[in-house]
């Protein structure tokens, strides 16, 4: 017997693929969990080359040194522009609501995930809606953080050396945020197509005239 409130499951339909994306759901889910654990312990930057490094200005150019000397100054001051540069980029990004989106959606993501997986593992009259809104806000979640820390991304690559000509990269962040939304979208899409039930079909006069008591005692 089919559970109460469940999607009736056609005869060529196998559970499995309500099962496949009802884990795929339940790993995205708690990997959003996990990143807001990660950023509310490690920050937004998490480690760096610079997270154990404090590195200090190399001082003046020294003029009167070798030539050894004024090369290691070179790259001592370019070392240090980087990480000046590396500085602001952490600085504007924990300045910024990035930390306050990813932990909000976050949540909402874990939370509205587990429920929307554990629906259509159980193919639950509901999962197709609880699944889109889940869909939905994850990637909008994703789209506003990735716009804003691609761009402050981008901002910090421009200001170093040879940088600018890869800062481009920073900002397919955010395509790639909406591909994947797009794809765990079509994903629950798929499921209420599999599933989706079919019209009842109407009992035939045949049946019904079967039941009809004889008339006349015949």
């Amino acid at each position: 017997m089919q559970p109460a409130n469940t999607v009736p499951l056609p005869d060529e339909a196998s559970p499995w693929v309500a099962r496949t994306v009802s884990i795929i759901i339940a790993l995205v889910a708690f990997g959003a969990a996990l990143n807001v654990i990660w950023v509310e312990i490690f920050g937004l930057t998490g480690y760096s080359a610079y997270s154990f490094n404090e590195m200090k200005h190399p001082g003046e150019y020294p003029e009167n040194g070798t030539s050894e000397e004024q090369m290691e100054y070179n790259e001592s001051l370019l070392n240090w522009e980087i990480y000046d540069e590396y500085l602001q980029m952490e600085n504007e990004l924990n300045d910024s609501i990035l930390n306050e989106i990813v932990l909000i959606f976050g949540i909402v993501t874990f939370f509205l995930g587990v429920a929307a997986s554990i629906m259509i593992w159980t193919r639950h009259e509901k999962m197709i809606p609880v699944g889109l809104a889940w869909g939905a806000i994850k990637m909008v979640g994703d789209i506003w953080g990735a716009a804003i820390s691609s761009s402050i991304v981008a901002d910090f690559m421009e200001g170093i050396p040879g940088g600018g000509d890869w800062a481009w990269i920073a900002h397919t962040g955010t395509l790639s945020a909406g591909f994947c939304g797009t794809a765990l979208i079509a994903l629950v899409v798929i499921v209420g197509y599999v599933y989706k039930p079919g019209p009842e079909i109407p009992e035939s006069g045949f049946h019904i005239n079967n039941q009809k008591p004889p008339l006349d005692g015949n």
